[in-house]
């Protein structure tokens, strides 16, 4: 088996953690597991470029790097996927999990290396917000948004502030996401990213 890189990192806020993980997976970073103030990702020993990985870290972030034996991941991962409970609203659980009980919705997950199994911060966060929301009142904008993406491209279809270069829109929104900085921050990231996405396509 190939042997991989683990490379160990500070996290910073949820916000820089998610920013950091989506420019390493563009860059041949394929795991990353994030425990309280360390984001680590791991890339084959092949692909490692450290000079590339220092231009990709913001300066303030120090990082230390080991090398890992080749071993099955999927099988590692699977022995240490345990079920997520959100309230009595949600369980989160593989199929070999005895089924949940006391919750009023269950997500079964294979987790071969799985994202959305609910043991990421933010993924826990957003699975709590879901119960506060009345999806019958969505029903019209989830029907439309799904034709069109089932019958079209997402990058065609795509739309928003960010896309239509509505500045005014945009910085209506950072006001509103000025009491939240890591919010604001990843908002403003993926704004960016969106613009410079389409402006490559024209």
């Amino acid at each position: 088996m190939r042997n991989f890189i683990k490379i160990a990192m500070d996290a910073g806020s949820a916000a820089e953690s998610e920013i950091l993980i989506a420019d390493l997976a563009e860059n041949d970073f394929y795991a990353f597991e994030q425990n309280e103030d360390v984001l680590m990702a791991y890339i084959k020993e092949e692909d490692f470029d450290e000079e590339k990985l220092k231009s990709l870290l913001p300066q303030s972030i120090g990082y230390e790097c080991s090398v890992i034996a080749g071993r099955n991941w999927n099988e590692d991962w699977e022995s240490q996927f345990h079920p997520v409970t959100i309230k009595n609203f949600v369980g989160i659980r593989a199929s070999f999990h005895e089924a949940l009980e006391g919750v009023e919705h269950e997500i079964i997950i294979t987790p071969k290396m799985s994202f959305g199994t609910g043991h990421h911060a933010t993924t826990f966060l957003m699975v709590e917000q879901i119960e506060k929301i009345n999806f019958k009142n969505l029903l019209p904008l989830i029907n439309e948004v799904t034709t069109r993406v089932n019958l079209n491209s997402p990058h065609t279809v795509q739309t928003g502030p960010a896309i239509r270069e509505d500045i005014a829109t945009l910085n209506l929104h950072l006001q509103t996401l000025s009491a939240h900085p890591d919010l604001k921050y990843l908002y403003l990231k993926l704004s960016e990213s969106i613009l410079k996405m389409h402006e490559k396509k024209r």
